[in-house]
């Protein structure tokens, strides 16, 4: 209920600097509550795509009872849960994110083809797997 998360990094990685201060810009810009946060005990997909050279950033909704371990309360499972308004945040933030596409663009953003995108997995394969097996 505090805001959508505009995301730092995770616990593999911090996410790239450009991108990460274009949508806190554009979240600036919408005038509503939200948080800034690095998701410190886990690793998401955006760390896969920043070890193989992508501009990533992250953002999310937060959840209540995050893998059904409640914050506060009875010990026993919870059912995940989100607030509404994060969620219809999000919603406008991913919007106007969209609507600034042509500004990301011209900065380079998007721009990597997939071919290309495969290629580079290939290519890096056995030192990612080695580097993701650390983790």
């Amino acid at each position: 209920g505090k805001g959508y998360v505009v995301r730092l990094g995770d616990r593999a990685s911090l996410f790239d600097p450009s991108l990460t201060q274009f949508l806190l810009k554009v979240a600036r810009k919408l005038g509503e509550p939200f948080q800034q946060r690095l998701m410190d005990g886990g690793t998401c997909e955006a760390t896969a795509f920043n070890v193989y050279g992508f501009q990533v950033a992250g953002i999310s909704t937060p959840l209540f009872n995050y893998h059904n371990i409640p914050a506060r309360g009875p010990s026993r499972p919870q059912p995940e849960a989100v607030a509404a308004k994060d969620v219809e945040g999000v919603v406008r933030l991913a919007g106007a994110i969209m609507k600034n596409h042509r500004a990301s663009h011209a900065r380079g953003l998007g721009k990597i083809a997939f071919a290309d995108f495969l290629a580079r997995l290939l290519k890096n394969q056995r030192a990612h797997e080695r580097y993701f097996s650390g983790i």
